[in-house]
C-alpha cells in the first residue's frame, strides 16, 4: 500500500524529471489560464468602476426617452401631404396676387419662398414639386395632424408609462436642430471686449460645434427641473436670479471659453487635466453671460451689412465699381440694430420697398428688426458630445462612459414667464404652444428590467421616415408603439448588458481553454506514465494496487495544476495591473468629465482582485489536470506488469 505522504513524495520527485518538457507544458498551459484571469480581472474591474461612477449624474436612475412618432417632413418628398396642401397653396397664391395687385407691386409665385409647396423644373424640362419644410404653413398644418392624434399626447404617454411601472414622467422642449440658431432667429453669447460677429450659417467644417458656437447651433432645451438637478454645481440653484438671470446648464467647453481658460494640451498629465476640471467648475459656478437674440430680419441685415463693407473695401480702387444705392452700417454695439449708412435709392424704389413690407406683413412675414439681450447664469455643466473618432484610450473611454443630458444647453421649464422680456430670448416653456415634434417625453422606472421591457414593448420599429402617410408612423401607431424609445441619461443598461454578454462569451472561451489545456497537460502526464512503466510494474509486483499507482499520478497531476495556476495567477494579475497602471489615469479623467463627478479624485480602475475569478480558474486548472490524467492512467493500469518488466528489461 502506498500512503498519501509517499504518493506526494514520488509525485514531487517526478516533477524534477524532464524539466524542459515540464517547463513547456507549464508555460503554455499557464498562458491559457492567465488569459482567463487577465480578461476576467480587467472586465470586472471596468464594470465595478463604471457602476461606481454611474452613481454620479443620473445616479443610476432608469430613465427612457420617448419621442412621439410625429409626422416627419424633413425629406420634403411626401406626395400625399403635397396633395393635401395644394388647395392651401392655390388659396395663398390667389390671396397674394390680389393683395399685390391692390398695392401695385409684382408678385411671382415661383419666387415666393414662403409657399408650402416648392415648384421647380428638372433638367429634362419636367416640373417637380416638394414640400417647403421652412414654410410656416407646412409647420402649422403638420402640427395639427400631430396634435389630432390623441395617442401621441402627453396624457396618453403618462397613462401608458404608469401602466408599465413608471414611477415618474417628464417632458422637455427641444429646439429645432439647425446651424445658425432656430428657424425664427439666431443666438450668440456676447463676450466682453469682443466685437459681435454675424452668425455663419454655413455650418461647422471641423465637426460638432463646441464652446460658445454650440449655443448658436443648438439653442437650448427646456427640461423639467428634476432631470437637471444632478448636473447643478455646488452652491447653485435652478431658480431665476433676483437680477432676472436665467439658470442654465452649459457644455464644459463653453465654460472654458467663457472663462478664457486654455484647454490642457494632449501632453498634459492626468493630474493637470483633473485640476483643470476643478478650476473650471469653481470659476464658472454662478458666472453670468449675456445672450443676444436676433430675429431673422436682424440676423440677415447684420450679415448683409458686414458683407457690403467687405465688398466696398475690396473694390475701393476699382474704377468701374458702383456702390449699392442702399448701404447698411453694421451695428454700433453688440446686439444693436443694423442702421442705414447711406440711401441713394429713387423715390420709386423706396415706394416699392414700402409696399413690399406692407405685403409681407399682411402674410405674416417678419419685416422689422428685433434683437434682445438676455442674461444667463451658469449653474451646472454637462459633458460635450465627442466627435473624435480616433482610436485611443481616452476617446474609447469617452464613448463608453456617459451621464449626460444630451447635446447643447439646458434650462428649467418655467425659468421665464410667458410675457417677460427674457421669454423673447429664451422662450416661455409653454408646452401648449410648442409643436409636438419639438417635445420629448421621459419615463423613470424603479428597475432596469422595467425600463428595458418598456423599450421592447413600446419602441417603434419603423425606421424609414420617408414616404410616410399623413398620420406619420402609421404602422407604429396602429400597433400601439407610437414612440421612438431609448435609454436616456446614462449607460447603466449598457453596463449590465456588457456584463451579461461578457459571461455568455466567456463560456465559449472557457470551453476552448479546457480543451487545449487538457490536451497539453495530457501529453505531459501521458509521457511521464509511459516513461514509468517499469517502475509501475515493480510496484505492482510488490503488491501495490491499481489505486495506489493511480494515486501517485493523480497527485503528480494536481501538483502540476498548482504549478500552472501559480504561474497563471502571476502572469494574469501582473498583466492586469500593468493595463490598469497604463489606462487608469486617462480613464479616471474621462470618467470624471463624462459623469460630472463631484469627487474629482475618484479613480477608474481596470484591476480588481476578485476571489471568485481566482477560485474559478483554480477549479478549472484542477479539472483539466484530473481530466488529462484519466485517459493515460486507465490505459496504463490495464497493462500486464510482468510483460512490462520483460519489455523494459
Amino acid at each position: 500500500m502506498i500512503y498519501v505522504k509517499d504518493a506526494f513524495l514520488l509525485a514531487r520527485t517526478k516533477l524534477k524529471l524532464r524539466i524542459v518538457r515540464l517547463s513547456v507544458t507549464v508555460f503554455i498551459s499557464s498562458l491559457l489560464f492567465a488569459a482567463l484571469i487577465f480578461i476576467g480581472t480587467i472586465a470586472m474591474g471596468a464594470v465595478e468602476s463604471a457602476r461606481s461612477f454611474n452613481k454620479e449624474g443620473f445616479s443610476g436612475r432608469y430613465i427612457v426617452s420617448a419621442k412621439p412618432t410625429t409626422y416627419n417632413i424633413s425629406s420634403g418628398e411626401d406626395t400625399t401631404l403635397i396633395t393635401q396642401l395644394e388647395p392651401l397653396q392655390a388659396s395663398l397664391i390667389a390671396s397674394k396676387k390680389d393683395a399685390a395687385k391692390k398695392l401695385g407691386i409684382d408678385y411671382k409665385p415661383e419666387e415666393d419662398n414662403s409657399l408650402p409647396i416648392a415648384v421647380y423644373k428638372l433638367p429634362n424640362g419636367a416640373t417637380a414639386k416638394s414640400l417647403n419644410v421652412t414654410s410656416l404653413a407646412v409647420t402649422e398644418f403638420v402640427n395639427k395632424l400631430n396634435v389630432d392624434k390623441k395617442v401621441l399626447s402627453y396624457e396618453a404617454f403618462q397613462q401608458t408609462a404608469q401602466e408599465n411601472g413608471a414611477v415618474q414622467t417628464y417632458r422637455s422642449i427641444m429646439p429645432p436642430f439647425s446651424y445658425g440658431g432656430s428657424g425664427t432667429g439666431t443666438y450668440r453669447i456676447l463676450q466682453p471686449n469682443k466685437v459681435e460677429s454675424p452668425v455663419d450659417n454655413t455650418g461647422s467644417a471641423s465637426g460638432l460645434p463646441k464652446g460658445l458656437d454650440s449655443i448658436t447651433a443648438y439653442g437650448w432645451s427646456q427640461f423639467d427641473e428634476s432631470l437637471l438637478t444632478p448636473f447643478v454645481l455646488p452652491g447653485q440653484s435652478l431658480s431665476t436670479g433676483a437680477d432676472g438671470s436665467v439658470p442654465i446648464i452649459a457644455p464644459f467647453s463653453a465654460a472654458e471659453e467663457i472663462l478664457g481658460i486654455q484647454v490642457p494640451p494632449a501632453t498634459a498629465s492626468t493630474k493637470e487635466k483633473i485640476q483643470h476640471i476643478q478650476d473650471v467648475r469653481t470659476a464658472i459656478a454662478g458666472k453670468t453671460a449675456q445672450v443676444c437674440y436676433r430675429n431673422s430680419v436682424s440676423a440677415r441685415l447684420f450679415q448683409d451689412s458686414v458683407a457690403q463693407q467687405k465688398d466696398i473695401e475690396a473694390n475701393k480702387t476699382t474704377a468701374d465699381y458702383i456702390k449699392p444705392t442702399l448701404i447698411y452700417q453694421p451695428p454700433a454695439s453688440s446686439c444693436a440694430p443694423t442702421t442705414i449708412k447711406s440711401d441713394t435709392r429713387s423715390d420709386e424704389e423706396k415706394a416699392v420697398k414700402t409696399k413690399q413690407k406692407a405685403f409681407d406683413k399682411q402674410f405674416g412675414i417678419p419685416t422689422e428688426q428685433e434683437q434682445f439681450i438676455g442674461t444667463v447664469r451658469i449653474v451646472g455643466l454637462t459633458s460635450d458630445t465627442s466627435d473624435d473618432y480616433s482610436f485611443s484610450a481616452e476617446t474609447v473611454m469617452r464613448s463608453v462612459l456617459q451621464s449626460s443630458l444630451g447635446t447643447g444647453w439646458f434650462m428649467p421649464i418655467g425659468a421665464t414667464s410667458s410675457n417677460s422680456a427674457a421669454s423673447k430670448v429664451f422662450g416661455s416653456g409653454d408646452y401648449a404652444r410648442t409643436p409636438l415634434a419639438d417635445i420629448t417625453y421621459y419615463a423613470e422606472f424603479s428597475s432596469l428590467d422595467d425600463a428595458s421591457n418598456f423599450i421592447k414593448q413600446h419602441n417603434c420599429t419603423q425606421t424609414n421616415s420617408f414616404d410616410l402617410p399623413p398620420e406619420g408612423f402609421g404602422p407604429c401607431v396602429d400597433e400601439g408603439r407610437p414612440y421612438m424609445v431609448m435609454p436616456y441619461g446614462n449607460n447603466i443598461g449598457a453596463i449590465e448588458g456588457f456584463t451579461n454578454g461578457f459571461w455568455n462569451i466567456a463560456k465559449y472561451i472557457i470551453v476552448a481553454v479546457i480543451v487545449f489545456a487538457t490536451l497539453i497537460m495530457m501529453g505531459n502526464v501521458g509521457k511521464i506514465i509511459t516513461d514509468s512503466r517499469r517502475e509501475t510494474a515493480v510496484f505492482r509486483a510488490l503488491g501495490a494496487k491499481r489505486f495506489d499507482i493511480a494515486q501517485v499520478y493523480l497527485t503528480y497531476s494536481l501538483l502540476l495544476a498548482i504549478l500552472i495556476f501559480v504561474c497563471a495567477a502571476i502572469i494574469g494579475i501582473a498583466g492586469a495591473m500593468l493595463v490598469d497602471r497604463t489606462l487608469s489615469p486617462t480613464a479616471s479623467y474621462s470618467a470624471v468629465l463624462a459623469y460630472n463627478s463631484s469627487d474629482i479624485t475618484k479613480q477608474f480602475h481596470f484591476f480588481v482582485f476578485d476571489i471568485r475569478i481566482m477560485l474559478g480558474v483554480l477549479g478549472l486548472v484542477l479539472f483539466c489536470a484530473i481530466l488529462s490524467a484519466v485517459g493515460p492512467l486507465l490505459g496504463n493500469l490495464k497493462r500486464n506488469p510482468i510483460r512490462d518488466m520483460r519489455d523494459e528489461g
